[in-house]
């Protein structure tokens, strides 16, 4: 089997909501491929094709709603009132999310967080911090 390095292997996003729809319903801890296969009609070894595993099924959850941080009005991709304006905005994004998928720091923790989901949180504050400074 491929690891976890071996190219952008993707699944398309009505796929990565079905994940995440069955984990609002089941609990993370009930998801598995073969599940997430039985949901989406598909044999789980087919979801390989898109995924290396459960770590990276997760790490690509992760992402999909890190990016639903950019269709936050309230969240800025670059500082506008001062970088303390800008972390708020992040923290309260973040949080917004957290609350309707309170799952979802549980799969960040049991993701590698090797993607830009990780940097979306934990890298854009500081670095918008150390541009405006």
């Amino acid at each position: 089997m491929p690891d976890h390095t071996d190219g952008p292997l993707r699944l398309d996003a009505g796929r990565i909501a079905a994940a995440v729809i069955f984990v609002d319903k089941h609990g993370l801890r009930a998801l598995t491929m073969r599940r997430l296969g039985q949901v989406l009609g598909v044999e789980a070894m087919s979801l390989y094709r898109h995924v290396h595993g459960k770590e990276h099924l997760l790490d690509t959850v992760a992402q999909f709603l890190a990016d639903g941080l950019d269709g936050d009005a309230d969240v800025l991709s670059a500082p506008r009132d001062g970088w303390q304006d800008f972390v708020q905005r992040l923290a309260h994004g973040v949080r917004r999310v957290s609350l309707e998928a309170p799952w979802q720091d549980i799969a960040h923790s049991q993701a590698s967080c090797s993607g830009t989901s990780c940097s979306r949180c934990l890298r854009l504050a500081p670095t918008s911090a150390h541009s405006t400074c």
